[in-house]
């Protein structure tokens, strides 16, 4: 019977949070260049609401993608595993900051979220296929 490779958990979750911190980044970058323009603060408040919903949701699940790769690079197996819980520590740092946001959680925030699952899952078959190995999940014992 052959070794089960070991998940790197920490790494992942590392990861994932990353990705979570890097779509922010994104959001706030946006909104501070568009603050430059000289806009009227209504202006500004519909834009930040508006590059919130939009960048978000797309950029979460391009950063999950891109921080899962990151993360599987090394990885000598389980590569769906690692993928997904990249995508689900981005998911549940999510959820905490909506928890607290102005007009708290939106239907869109639910499709964002599947997103960052299926952009996680990807990065692990992905990384898997180029590694010659399997894409299945984890197994748990019988």
């Amino acid at each position: 019977m052959s070794k089960t490779p070991k998940l790197r958990v920490f790494r992942a979750v590392l990861f994932g949070i990353g990705a979570e911190l890097l779509t922010i980044l994104s959001i706030v970058l946006a909104v501070t260049v568009y603050r430059l323009g000289g806009h009227t603060a209504a202006d500004i408040d519909h834009f930040s609401a508006q590059a919130g919903l939009i960048i978000g949701p797309a950029g979460g699940a391009i950063y999950t993608f891109v921080m899962a790769l990151a993360a599987l690079r090394g990885v000598t197996g389980r590569f769906v595993t690692h993928g997904v819980i990249v995508a689900a520590a981005a998911v549940a740092f999510h959820l905490l900051g909506v928890s607290h946001a102005p007009g708290g959680f939106q239907p869109i925030y639910l499709y964002a979220d599947l997103a960052k699952l299926v952009a996680g899952a990807l990065a692990g078959v992905i990384a898997a296929r180029k590694a010659g190995g399997a894409t299945q999940f984890a197994r748990f014992p019988a």
